[in-house]
């Protein structure tokens, strides 16, 4: 998923709840917590480094999450959306949705990645 994509979604989903500004602000937010709670913890460490993204980051930049889990780009911005209108009996529908795709994107990479510090194999 690109931010366009994102904000696309976001657009169709909370017209006008949150600014561009803020939804970039919100998708940085979460692949900085991707990058440093996730893949810097796991090996193969990245090879790159996240810098975050701001209003001039262009529309195209590839988010960090692979595209079969970007529905945890989609339902967080839907839940900050709602918690940021007070909407608050459907910003716990959003958190919820947000928490199950979160811990299967989470339980899928570190099923294929073992933690920094962590032999990979047994004696």
């Amino acid at each position: 998923m690109t931010i366009a994509g994102a904000l696309a979604a976001l657009a169709r989903s909370r017209p006008g709840m949150l600014t561009s500004p803020e939804a970039v602000s919100v998708l940085s937010a979460l692949d900085s917590v991707v990058y440093n709670r996730i893949y810097k913890r796991h090996l193969p460490l990245p090879e790159y480094s996240f810098e975050g993204y701001d209003d001039n980051s262009p529309g195209d930049t590839v988010l960090l999450i692979p595209d079969e889990y970007s529905d945890v780009y989609l339902f967080y911005l839907d839940a900050r959306a709602d918690l940021e209108s007070g909407e608050n009996e459907r910003y716990n529908c959003s958190a919820e949705l947000f928490n199950s795709k979160w811990d299967e994107f989470v339980k899928f990479y570190a099923s294929g990645h073992h933690p920094v510090g962590e032999r990979s194999w047994k004696l």
